[in-house]
């Protein structure tokens, strides 16, 4: 039997609410506090949508567990 590396990307988008003057300053605090932090306290998280799971590659390994190219 042959070993394979299969490598599945998952992804979900968070929907966030957060209070702000302008479009600017709300993408700003966004990336402050989600992005940088990966803290959520000034912002309400409105909704998470998972992605369904996709199979991006399959590659064939060798005894030693390394990528046969």
């Amino acid at each position: 039997m042959t070993t394979y590396e299969v490598r599945v990307t998952h992804s979900y988008s968070n929907y966030h609410h957060i209070e702000a003057n302008s479009k600017d300053e709300a993408i700003a605090l966004i990336r402050e506090e989600v992005i940088e932090k990966n803290d959520f306290i000034d912002s309400e998280l409105n909704d998470t949508i998972d992605r369904t799971p996709v199979v991006d590659y399959a590659l064939e390994l060798d005894k030693k567990g390394e990528l046969i190219l």
